[in-house]
């Protein structure tokens, strides 16, 4: 598996040169699922949270974005199904107000989108 260091570093990269050679903004940042892989599988810790919430806030150009999230199916390990949905309380910009969601992003010049969020784990694994 590739360091996810890597990974977020070439991230924070193209959010900077996005921002600063191309003068665009990047308002947020969207999970498709499997976002923390833990230990202790069904019992997922704090330290796992912030382990994964790190590779975000070590980051300048990561770092405020809002992070719109569901889980994925490696996310359904956790006897506590609403472990990442409870992370909104510990990290203002995580954002996964429920295990399925709709959200509608202004988009300017009146245009909008809405993105539906459905967890996979209740989708696929119905577990």
């Amino acid at each position: 598996m590739t360091d996810p260091n890597l990974n977020f570093d070439a991230i924070n990269a193209y959010v900077g040169n996005w921002t600063k050679v191309k003068g665009g903004k990047i308002d947020m940042f969207m999970t498709t699922g499997d976002n923390i892989y833990i230990r202790d599988e069904p019992h997922p810790k704090d330290e796992d949270a912030d382990k994964m919430m790190s590779l975000f806030l070590n980051r300048p150009y990561l770092k405020d974005l809002n992070v719109w999230a569901i889980r994925g199916n490696h996310d359904c390990y956790a006897l506590d199904a609403y472990f990442q949905v409870n992370l909104t309380k510990r990290y203002p910009t995580w954002k996964m107000p429920d295990l399925w969601y709709n959200k509608t992003f202004e988009l300017g010049n009146g245009k909008k989108l809405l993105m539906l969020f459905v967890d996979t784990c209740l989708a696929i694994c119905a577990n």
